[in-house]
């Protein structure tokens, strides 16, 4: 999926702004702390995870303390073949919005909105990879599961050097206690190979 345009409204301390983001390459958001741009990426995971009748407490921070308005979330996005503009309202007047430009027209409000996204995203999106690359400011870098993700596993076996095996490939861990286990004991003492081949590399 690439975002091509996002639009925040009375977003925490955001009272309006708008971006463009490139449809190629990076675009990277510069600012001072505190300015918001952690506010963006939220946003964005808002958008395409929460009903707009949400009453979860991550969704009721995001009003803005000095403004009794509903906070807007906007997109322009691509995935796969389709092009669509989404949009929500939190907190107040609650409101989904789903324009889809193409492969054909569709208009969609409300909870149809939210699950025509939702299903769009399951047939198109490796979701799980999706939540992996979402990294927020402050939040805690726990190992992802892996169960069922079996792309990300992939990407991951990739970059460490691992050839793609299909579903039964062992995980890089798995092969790295195998060979574990050949040298050390499970309370770390050395077997004696081992010890006879740190003996031959002394010699």
């Amino acid at each position: 999926m690439k975002i091509l345009r996002l639009r925040v409204c009375n977003y925490r301390g955001i009272a309006q702004r708008e971006i463009e983001f490139a449809p190629c390459g990076v675009t990277i958001v510069t600012g001072p702390n505190e300015v918001g741009k952690s506010s963006l990426s939220e946003a964005i995971e808002l958008l395409f995870d929460e009903r707009d009748d949400t009453a979860k407490q991550r969704v009721r921070e995001i009003q803005p303390v000095d403004r009794d308005e509903g906070s807007e979330v906007e997109v322009d996005a691509v995935l796969g073949s389709f092009r669509f503009t989404y949009a929500k309202r939190y907190n107040r007047r609650s409101e989904t919005r789903l324009s889809i430009r193409a492969p054909r027209v569709e208009q969609a409000t409300g909870r149809e909105a939210h699950e025509r996204v939702r299903a769009l995203l399951d047939a198109h999106l490796d979701t799980a990879l999706w939540r992996a690359l979402r990294i927020v400011q402050g939040a805690p870098l726990d190992a992802p599961a892996l169960a069922g993700a079996s792309s990300l596993a992939a990407a991951l076996d990739r970059a460490a050097g691992v050839g793609a095996g299909g579903e039964r490939e062992e995980s890089l861990f798995e092969r790295a206690r195998a060979e574990y286990d050949l040298h050390f004991t499970a309370t770390g003492r050395a077997r004696r190979g081992q010890i006879e081949a740190q003996q031959a590399v002394a010699d």
